[in-house]
């Protein structure tokens, strides 16, 4: 039943995705049993990642932008340095919409990103220089060292994939293979770490990133299949593998 609802959600994915392209026990063993069942509560962290995504900018506003070009990147670039975290982050999530049209904020979004103290806006950003596609020097020495340094698990998946797209050197196959064990999961509990909120949500930002790859697609596909064998997989986690999938599955 879990693979067939499985493959169903892969398939409507899919579809979607093809129209947008084109107590104590001894005291009371019952009241036990029933609080075991209960939902383990979401982390504070996690919960700020799950509204983060729920609030992008409308479509026009990203329209406006981006019919406002060259001049408009002018307006966007002064945004990301906002003291208002939510400006600085919408700005991001417009940079990260344009894909390569935002590679004259590029300059910006690389010097504000280093020091971006909030993990969601830092990680919002990496993502727009991802989607600019720029592969000189001067963004992988960026990305690379970030990489190295970042302290956040989530923010450092998405670097992981940041660099498995652009980074053509040696790098490129260590963020590979960190976003594969991101999403390993093994039968064997002892075997993962603690599935927490964080925990899927570092899965969800591998699988949004991994995504984005093409000539690398096939070493994801047979992880990423593994999911509909896994129970408790959260349906924000599993609706993301079905589009991963799908977006792989059309570039192989």
């Amino acid at each position: 039943m879990k693979q067939a609802t499985f493959n169903i959600c892969c398939a409507t994915a899919a579809a979607l995705l093809s129209l947008l392209i084109t107590g104590c026990v001894t005291v009371n063993e019952q009241t036990a049993a029933v609080e075991t069942e209960e939902p383990v509560p979401v982390s504070i962290d996690t919960q700020i990642w799950r509204r983060a995504e729920a609030k992008r900018p409308p479509l026009d506003q990203i329209l406006q932008v981006r019919a406002g070009l060259p001049d408009s990147l002018q307006t966007l670039a002064l945004q990301l340095r906002d003291d208002d975290i939510v400006n600085r982050r919408q700005a991001a999530y417009i940079a990260e919409a344009l894909l390569v049209q935002a590679r004259g904020c590029l300059p910006d979004l690389l010097m504000v990103v280093i020091d971006e103290e909030d993990p969601v806006t830092r990680a919002i950003m990496i993502r727009a220089i991802a989607n600019a596609g720029d592969t000189s020097e001067s963004t992988l020495t960026v990305l690379r060292q970030m990489f190295r340094n970042e302290e956040h698990a989530v923010v450092l998946v998405y670097l992981a994939g940041a660099v498995a797209l652009l980074d053509l050197g040696s790098d490129q196959q260590v963020a590979e293979d960190w976003l594969v064990r991101t999403i390993s999961l093994s039968n064997d509990p002892e075997a993962v770490p603690e599935r927490t909120g964080d925990f899927w949500e570092q899965c969800w930002a591998a699988m949004y990133m991994i995504g984005k790859l093409s000539d690398q697609a096939s070493r994801f596909v047979p992880v990423l299949e593994h999911f509909g064998d896994v129970e408790d997989v959260p349906t924000f986690v599993e609706r993301q593998v079905g589009f991963t999938l799908a977006r792989l599955q059309q570039q192989e």
